[in-house]
């Protein structure tokens, strides 16, 4: 007796479109809940991953994805200047916010302060942009095609 085919795999990233043979087509996204607290145990020992500042437990922190944290501090409770060899901009009094200068600086990642999603499929019609890729769950790939006035159609 001959075993089953292996199903086909296509991997998707966000903002990429899967179209099923129903003609149905779905959207990838992902929903980001960052990981913003006061440090404890562990991270306490660890420095700030953009000033090198040291982590206090009345601060607040960002935590990256991979690991690395980075001062988010609230209004009102600054505890600059920091010793370090980026301390340059850290003023008195005010509140350390390295999170908020862009890309965590281990993994290049875009810093997300806020929960929701990283991307939204535009509705069309309404001047949106198609999904960049299509992919067709016998694997194809093609690039999508510029929005149609009413209809999908299904890749071969």
């Amino acid at each position: 007796m001959r075993p089953a085919p292996a199903p086909r795999v296509a991997l998707l990233g966000v903002g990429d479109a899967l179209q099923l043979p129903c003609g149905t087509l779905l959207h990838l996204t992902a929903y980001v809940r960052p990981r913003i607290e006061a440090p404890a145990g562990a991270l306490l020992e660890r420095r700030c991953g953009l000033c090198l500042g040291a982590l206090s437990a009345s601060s607040r922190v960002y935590v990256c994805p991979c690991g690395t944290p980075l001062h988010l501090e609230e209004a009102g409770a600054g505890t600059g200047p920091v010793s370090g060899p980026a301390a340059g901009p850290c003023r008195a009094g005010e509140p350390l916010q390295c999170a908020l200068l862009g890309d965590c600086p281990a993994c290049q990642r875009p810093v997300r302060t806020e929960s929701g999603f990283t991307w939204l499929p535009a509705l069309r019609g309404a001047g949106a942009a198609a999904p960049s890729r299509l992919r067709h769950p016998g694997g194809a790939t093609a690039p999508a095609a510029p929005p149609a006035a009413s209809h999908t159609e299904v890749l071969p």
